[in-house]
């Protein structure tokens, strides 16, 4: 597990992808998979909540938590409302690139890793960089230069 905090979001990724075919059941095992991380972590206070649930083929699944109301009359009180978004993509953005990587793309003066194959390759240069998901790595994509690391070398060293 991996928790990502932001001003407005917090995002929480489970490296397995909890994906059952009845949308109920998968609402119940949702639920109390961030409820029990939540008594673990406690990266949830008392509220509301909007969870925008996430797959990736690789990562596995991927919340995206916001804080709709601050239930802070109600003690210990956490809701959920639950989003199903389905299969995503997602990436990293990284300033300056400390080991080669193959796949990276040039946009807006920030290198982007937008297509990767190893789970623990992921998982250690996300903290060398920040988490993006499919909007932003739709922009990339389209407006991005894919570079190599020859071009990475020389722009960043």
């Amino acid at each position: 597990m991996k928790i990502i905090t932001s001003d407005s979001d917090t995002c929480l990724i489970i490296p397995k992808k909890i994906c059952i075919d009845d949308k109920i059941e998968m609402m119940k095992e949702i639920k109390h998979i961030l409820l029990t991380y939540n008594k673990i972590y406690h990266f949830l206070s008392s509220g509301f909540y909007k969870v925008e649930v996430r797959f990736h083929k690789i990562i596995g699944t991927i919340f995206t938590i916001s804080l709709l109301d601050d239930l802070s009359f109600i003690d210990n009180n956490v809701d959920l409302k639950i989003i199903l978004i389905g299969e995503t993509k997602v990436g990293l953005e990284f300033d300056d690139l400390i080991e080669p990587v193959d796949q990276l793309y040039y946009y807006k003066d920030h290198l982007y890793l937008v297509d990767f194959t190893n789970l623990s390759l992921f998982l250690t240069l996300l903290e060398h960089g920040t988490f993006i998901l499919e909007d932003k790595v739709e922009e990339v994509l389209k407006n991005g230069k894919k570079i190599s690391d020859i071009e990475v070398s020389k722009k960043f060293n």
